[in-house]
């Protein structure tokens, strides 16, 4: 930037490349060198936006997730909201919430998938037996993983990651068992 006296003011100028690639020259005037500094970089601002949420490769995946949560409720529907809100909260962040998007990598992301399929929950039947059952079902394992791939994502295009591990990772498909009784009913 350059400061440069234009009779009772001042004058700030710089070149500039815009979003088209051209490089122009861009000046703006004030009546003090302060005053045409602002005047300077507010009118870069405008000229390319300013990125408030910016995300960078040790930033949280908690803060991913704030931008992405932030971008479903302007976009989509309430249902869309209500329903990713408390699995983010209660199961996401929880284990995920932490780590440094960098650290998103396939191998962490299949871990916790891997946990969540594990997760077992003792249920007494009506004969008096416990049975452990699958604590998550496939169905709400699909339902956590938009939620941890939309927040990867925000990360993607935000470039604090290149790809989104989230595609590189299995089908999740539903208990042998549970197709049986699916089929049969």
């Amino acid at each position: 930037m350059h400061l440069t006296r234009k009779g009772k003011g001042w004058a700030a100028r710089c070149r500039v490349r815009d979003l088209d690639g051209v490089t122009r020259q861009i000046e703006k005037r004030g009546t003090s060198r302060a005053a045409a500094q602002r005047a300077l970089q507010d009118e870069l601002r405008q000229r390319h936006g300013q990125r408030v949420e910016a995300l960078r490769p040790y930033s949280r995946f908690r803060d991913a997730a704030d931008i992405w949560m932030l971008k479903i409720r302007e976009r989509r529907a309430d249902s869309t909201y209500d329903l990713y809100t408390p699995w983010l909260n209660k199961l996401v962040l929880p284990q995920l919430g932490e780590l440094r998007l960098v650290e998103c990598d396939v191998a962490n992301i299949d871990a916790f998938f891997s946990r969540l399929e594990r997760a077992r929950l003792s249920v007494v039947q009506e004969d008096g037996t416990i049975v452990d059952k699958p604590h998550y079902a496939a169905a709400t394992r699909r339902t956590v993983r938009s939620v941890v791939s939309g927040v990867l994502q925000q990360a993607v295009l935000h470039q604090a990651i290149a790809t989104n591990p989230v595609r590189n990772l299995e089908r999740i498909e539903s208990a042998k068992g549970h197709q049986a009784l699916r089929r049969a009913g």
